[in-house]
C-alpha cells in the first residue's frame, strides 16, 4: 500500500485481520467479491481493507476493478450496513436463522472468541457442519418456549447448551431433560421467577430469603444481554 496514501475512511484492523483469515483458509471467494472502485484520477475509492488483507495474507487474489467512479456516487452507496449473523443464517438456507446466529455467536464467546468479532458466512458454515447440535430443531423450540414463558434470551438456553456439550463435554440428554422441565414448569407463586431462582440461586436457600428477592429484583432490572450473560453463567455452573 502507499505510503501517505489518504483512505476513504479509517480502516478497522479487526476487519483486515478477519478478510486475510479467510484468504488464508481459501474461504475468500473471487466472484462473490465486491469490485474495487477507482475515481476518475485513480485514487482507490473502496478496496482498502481487502488489499491491506491480501498483503497480510501474502495471497494472490483476482478483483474486478471499476474506474472512473464518482466520489459523491460511492459515499451513498457505501452507506449500508454488514449484515447480520441472522442474515447470513438465511442465506445459508438455516431454519431458526435468528436463534442459530445468536446461539452461534454465544457459543463462540464462551468458547474464547472476542465479543463483537463478526464471523464470515463461510467460517458459519463449517462451525455448523462440525457442530450440527447448533442447528438442532428441538433445542430451538425448547430455546423459544423459555423465552416466550421466562424472558431468557435464546441465545442464553441454545448457545449455552451447545458450549457445555461441544467444549466442556457436558451430557446433552441431562441438558436437555433440565431445560425441558423448566419449560414445563406451572408452579410456584411466580412460576418464571421460581425456575430460574432453582437454577441460579443455591437449592438449599428458601424462597421468601432476602437473597432470592434481591436476586429476582436485578433479574427484572436486566437488560436482555444481562440476563443472557447471567443464564448463561448459571448453566455452566450447573452443568460443569
Amino acid at each position: 500500500m502507499a505510503v501517505g496514501a489518504t483512505y476513504a475512511r479509517p480502516l478497522s484492523n479487526r476487519t483486515i485481520e478477519r478478510y486475510a483469515r479467510d484468504m488464508i483458509a481459501d474461504a475468500w471467494y473471487e466472484d462473490a467479491s465486491p469490485p474495487l472502485l477507482f475515481d476518475k484520477n485513480g485514487k482507490l475509492l473502496d478496496g482498502w481493507h481487502r488489499l491491506s488483507a491480501v498483503v497480510i495474507a501474502g495471497r494472490s487474489i483476482t478483483f474486478e476493478i471499476r474506474q472512473g467512479v464518482e466520489a459523491e456516487h460511492f459515499a451513498v452507496v457505501d452507506s449500508g450496513r454488514p449484515r447480520s449473523g441472522a442474515t447470513m443464517e438465511r442465506t445459508l438456507g438455516l431454519p431458526y436463522a435468528t436463534q442459530i446466529a445468536s446461539a452461534t455467536n454465544l457459543r463462540e464467546e464462551l468458547n474464547g472468541r472476542p465479543y463483537g468479532t463478526a464471523l464470515s458466512p463461510v467460517a458459519r458454515r463449517a462451525i455448523h457442519e462440525k457442530y450440527p447440535l447448533l442447528r438442532d430443531e428441538a433445542l430451538h423450540q425448547i430455546s423459544g418456549t423459555l423465552n416466550a414463558q421466562y424472558d431468557i434470551p435464546q441465545s442464553a438456553v441454545a448457545g449455552t447448551v451447545a458450549f457445555l456439550v461441544i467444549d466442556r463435554k457436558a451430557d446433552l440428554q441431562e441438558l436437555m431433560n433440565t431445560l425441558k422441565v423448566l419449560a414445563d414448569y406451572e408452579f410456584g407463586i411466580d412460576p418464571a421467577a421460581d425456575v430460574l431462582y432453582r437454577l441460579v440461586v443455591a437449592s438449599n436457600q428458601r424462597r421468601n430469603s432476602v437473597a432470592y428477592k434481591r436476586w429476582l429484583e436485578e433479574w427484572n432490572a436486566a437488560s436482555p444481554w444481562g440476563r443472557r450473560d447471567r443464564f448463561a453463567k448459571a448453566l455452566i455452573e450447573q452443568f460443569v
